[in-house]
């Protein structure tokens, strides 16, 4: 009985499981024909949807944009390479203030005098030292273009200073001048200055108090300048300054001594040029001296001097050189010690 009851079940349970193979192979089937069968055709007039999702960018690191010159001086098809950061650019100098020349230096100083400004500053350029009492005689020579010197006189300078003012004559090449003053921290400093043209004797003032350089012949001035000189005592500031320090034309060849100079009606800014050594033949023999040339504009006489470091750097020739080419030459003949002041 118990046999009969358990091969029941079992034929219900074999039943059962052949049942569920069943419905698994046959929903199987069914996926496996929908997976190969073809989409299904849109109907007639049923329009074709399509949902378009907007794509994201990768993102990437920033390009740094070209300058214009940049872009200029590399091309474009290949990126620039980076740039390295520029140094800061120093200050420009200042430029050197203007200097007036001789050909111009009339016209600055009238200009200098409406704007009352002072012609030129010059304070302590060159160490100076007022030379000694001194009285020296030279011989004239004068000679004319294509022509041999020939004597033409005597000359003389004439040289008196206590260390604290002075008197000064000088008749010669230069002209029959004269000056007198005393003395400052920038050399020899004139009081009052004349020369003698045409009979007449011209006077410059040089005002300290006023600041002025005042022409009494034209009743002109102009302001004055640290260091000014006149056109007699410029011979004895340039001995000066080669006896307070001799570098200071020695050292100096090729290069320019520059001092203000005035004369009977204007004031100009004297030039002049170290030539360099030479010997000059004199009644006292062969000296050694530093060859000093004014420079001027073409058609203006210059002025030409030899100071001798032996003799106090005091000038043992002066020449005047005409625009023809003519020349007025004295020669040292003989130093004397001067009286004092």
């Amino acid at each position: 009985m118990k046999i009969v009851v358990l091969l029941s079940r079992h034929r219900r349970l074999l039943a059962l499981c052949g049942l569920s193979a069943a419905a698994h192979l046959l929903v199987l089937e069914l996926v496996a024909q929908r997976a190969t069968a073809p989409a299904p055709a849109p109907r007639s007039g049923e329009a074709l949807r399509l949902r378009l999702m907007p794509a994201r960018a990768p993102q990437a690191a920033p390009i740094e944009t070209a300058r214009p010159a940049d872009t200029a001086a590399h091309p474009a098809t290949a990126p620039a390479p980076a740039r390295a950061p520029r140094p800061a650019r120093a200050a420009a100098a200042l430029p050197p203030p203007p200097v007036a020349t001789p050909s111009s230096a009339p016209a600055q100083a009238d200009a200098a005098a409406d704007a009352g400004t002072p012609l030129l500053q010059m304070p302590s350029r060159y160490r100076v030292r007022m030379p000694d009492s001194v009285r020296l005689s030279y011989a004239l020579t004068r000679e004319a273009p294509g022509a041999q010197p020939a004597p033409a006189g005597a000359a003389a300078i004439d040289w008196r200073s206590d260390g604290a003012r002075y008197t000064l004559t000088v008749d010669g090449a230069p002209g029959r001048l004269r000056s007198e003053g005393g003395s400052s921290d920038a050399g020899i400093a004139p009081r009052s200055a004349a020369e003698e043209r045409d009979g007449a004797s011209l006077v410059t003032d040089f005002d300290t108090d006023a600041g002025r350089i005042l022409f009494r012949a034209g009743g002109a001035g102009v302001p004055d300048a640290v260091g000014a000189q006149d056109r007699a005592s410029v011979l004895m500031q340039l001995a000066g300054i080669g006896l307070a320090e001799p570098e200071q034309i020695s050292g100096q060849v090729g290069n320019e001594i520059r001092i203000v100079v005035a004369g009977a009606d204007s004031a100009e800014i004297a030039r002049y040029q170290v030539m360099g050594q030479e010997d000059v033949s004199t009644a006292l023999g062969t000296l050694a001296a530093w060859r000093l040339a004014q420079v001027v504009p073409a058609g203006q006489e210059r002025l030409e001097l030899w100071l001798a470091p032996g003799q106090g750097w005091l000038p043992v020739r002066l020449r005047m050189v005409r625009p023809d080419g003519g020349s007025l030459t004295q020669t040292l003949t003989r130093i004397e010690p001067g009286a004092p002041r």
